[in-house]
């Protein structure tokens, strides 16, 4: 027992030692936790103070808009009528809660003040009236010439899209201390608002005044926030009292005009970690005097327990060496089936090879098929085309044909109506007697030539109707002819379609064959690696059943070294090969007496799961 208890001062004094360096540890961790919780709230609060600039810059520019296009402000400055102008811009000042109002002419002139009695003077030459007689509506943060830091937004009032006037609305920043009153009421942090490096409005007290007109001394800030145009969210001594701080620039991107400043005193949180300092170092030294009280009511338990788990580990020594001769078996099979396994696989992937080339061969016939159907679609394409053009041209011809049939009627008409005259004339010369007889051989002649006319008509009508009859006859045979080509162009690019897609699938089943390919030459590498696994696992076991017996005589050798006796004779080698269960009783009785010859005090074996739980 006397090693026993010194293990225990040790472990005692280790814990102890433990739970200082981890007491540190977490004293860090905790600091560091502060500092990342703080700058995250730091941040919130900047961004919800800027959100809150952003609102009071929207009411602003509402009310500038509201002005400029209110009917009574447009009658007054039409009228001249300053007092109304005066009277409008106060209600604005007054039901918005906007610091100035002002209303201009279209030279930059005074009409009116919302918040002044002053009129009548020159404002041209101020940047904000410069920006709104550009004839656009504006809104930002800038330097005036009364109030250094304002938001101000103005508006041109027009009237039949003619700019009669101005308005310019503003709410000070650096004239009140109400928007950072503000900030530090609602979020309990300290605000300041700085023109370009001087505080123009701030929370923080200084020899019981408010230290407006004081500069910002840290270089570092003001190239980060001004210079830069970035945020500087860091530690800070402000008037010798430390800050964990966050600068943020106010103005249009890329040219700040000024700063807004949240702040916390880290002396609260200096306090807080203090306070858990002094927990922690009271909470470890109760911890350490009560491991020492532990130690001294539970060392005598512990030897005992460490009796039983001797004895308990001798005992299933013998359980270890008979699980490791089945293991050492089962590991010799599994090394026969895998590599049987690996000659099947082997053979199976010599057959995927075989398949892979023909399979390959099979995707080079289908893309020169691809090819061969692609340029049978193209000249069923173009004789579809020309029997189109040639249809086309037929059917011209009939329709010249129709046209000469026409004018042939047309002749034949004639001649009808020439033979007519020319009987008329026959009948006027017979009864002209003597005198008329030249006249009527004329008429028989010209008689004749219209019967000529007639019979040549009659017969170039009949062939002209044969030749149309030819014609309509083609272009319905030609129709019948496009109609078939055109069946067949369907049919084959229908063909070079399906073609195309058997060259796709005969690709993807190329591809296929060569990944089930890789896969198996994968399988077969893990099937040699598992069979070289179990040839290692099976020599492992038989060596686990060499040691097992060097375990148990390290049993023995702890529960003397627990007891403080020694052994008057080294105990002899004993084999724990798996064998019958009367000879691993024997075995058990045998080294019982030993123990017992040696006055080691032994435990009866403890079989139930109950028993083992309870150790």
């Amino acid at each position: 027992m006397r090693l026993v208890g010194k293990l225990v001062v040790q472990n005692v004094v280790g814990i102890t030692t433990v739970g200082c360096v981890s007491l540190v540890a977490a004293l860090v961790s905790i600091n560091h936790g502060f500092n990342e919780q703080v700058s995250k709230e730091l941040a919130q609060v900047s961004t919800n103070a800027m959100q809150d600039l952003e609102a009071h810059r929207g009411d602003t520019l509402t009310a500038a808009r509201f002005l400029a296009a209110n009917s009574d402000v447009l009658r007054a400055i039409e009228g001249k009528d300053i007092v109304a102008l005066r009277r409008l811009a106060n209600e604005a000042l007054t039901q918005v809660g906007l610091s100035e109002v002002t209303v201009l002419d279209p030279s930059g002139g005074v009409l009116a003040r919302g918040h002044s009695e002053a009129a009548g003077d020159e404002a041209s030459s101020q940047e904000n009236v410069r920006r709104v007689s550009k004839g656009e509506a504006f809104s930002a943060i800038e330097n005036g010439n009364g109030v250094k830091l304002a938001l101000r937004s103005g508006c041109p009032i027009r009237k039949d899209e003619r700019v009669i006037g101005y308005v310019i609305t503003g709410y000070s920043l650096a004239g009140s201390d109400g928007f950072v009153d503000g900030v530090k009421q609602h979020y309990g942090v300290e605000c300041t608002l700085f023109d370009r490096d001087i505080r123009a409005a701030t929370t923080i007290i200084r020899e019981g005044k408010r230290a407006v007109g004081t500069r910002m001394d840290n270089p570092k800030v003001l190239e980060t926030v001004l210079k830069g145009g970035q945020s500087f969210i860091a530690r800070n001594t402000i008037l010798n009292q430390n800050y964990d701080t966050v600068y943020t620039p106010l103005g249009e991107r890329g040219a700040p005009i000024g700063m807004l400043f949240i702040g916390k005193p880290r002396a609260h949180q200096e306090a807080i970690v203090f306070g858990i300092i002094k927990w922690s170092i009271l909470s470890n030294a109760v911890i350490s005097a009560a491991a020492i009280i532990w130690a001294a009511f539970t060392g005598r338990r512990l030897g005992q327990a460490i009796q039983r788990v001797v004895s308990l580990v001798r005992d299933e020594t013998e359980e270890v060496t008979r699980a490791s001769g089945q293991i050492s078996k089962a590991s010799q099979m599994l090394a026969e089936n895998a590599s049987e396994q690996a000659a099947s696989i082997e053979e199976t992937s010599a057959s995927l090879e075989e398949m892979s080339s023909m399979t390959s061969n099979n995707a080079s016939s289908a893309e020169k098929t691809a090819a061969l159907t692609q340029d049978a679609r193209v000249a069923a394409d173009k004789g579809a085309t020309d029997m189109e053009r040639m249809n086309e041209a037929i059917s011209a011809i009939k329709v010249s044909g129709d046209e000469i049939a026409n004018i042939m009627k047309t002749i034949d008409e004639i001649a009808f109506q020439t033979n007519i005259l020319a009987l008329n004339a026959a009948v006027e010369a017979a009864r002209a007697g003597e005198a008329g007889m030249g006249f009527a051989v004329v008429a028989e002649e010209v008689r004749r030539l219209a019967q000529r006319s007639a019979v040549a008509a009659k017969e170039t009508s009949e062939r002209i109707e044969r030749a149309i009859a030819s014609s309509t006859q083609g272009v319905e045979i030609s129709n019948q002819v496009l109609t078939g080509l055109r069946s067949i162009v369907t049919k084959v690019r229908q063909v070079d379609k399906l073609v195309v897609e058997m060259n796709a699938a005969s690709g993807e089943q190329n591809r296929g064959i060569s990944q089930i390919n890789t896969a198996v030459v994968q399988m077969d590498k893990v099937t040699q690696n598992v069979a070289a696994q179990a040839e290692e696992t099976a020599s492992a076991a038989q060596e686990l059943a060499g040691q097992t017996a060097n375990l148990r005589q390290a049993a023995q050798a702890l529960q003397c070294l627990v007891d403080g006796t020694s052994s008057s004779r080294p105990e002899q080698q004993t084999t724990l090969l798996p064998s019958s269960v009367p000879g691993r009783q024997r075995q058990a009785g045998q080294i019982r007496a030993e123990q017992r010859a040696i006055g080691i005090q032994t435990q009866p074996r403890m079989d139930s799961v109950a028993e083992r739980a309870a150790i």
